[in-house]
């Protein structure tokens, strides 16, 4: 979200699963959601919020009740 908006800023064209893929290339942090944040940008590169895109959606949704659980714990 911060590339997007510097983007608006600054009338950059940002190809976002480009930028990804690249991350996953020769990024120190090898994420496994690297190819999956490429493939949504893919899918839509206008994705406003890669939270939208369906794989993010159903892993957040999936994950959800045990964030709860250990929050609730944690407070």
């Amino acid at each position: 979200m911060l590339m997007r908006e510097a983007a608006k800023t600054y009338n950059w064209t940002l190809n976002n699963a480009g930028i990804a893929a690249m991350w996953r290339g020769g990024c120190i942090i090898k994420s496994v959601f690297l190819s999956d944040i490429t493939a949504a940008y893919r899918e839509n590169p206008e994705l406003e919020n890669l939270l939208v895109s369906p794989f993010f959606l159903k892993a957040v949704s999936t994950a959800q009740a045990g964030w709860r659980r250990v929050i609730a714990q944690g407070t």
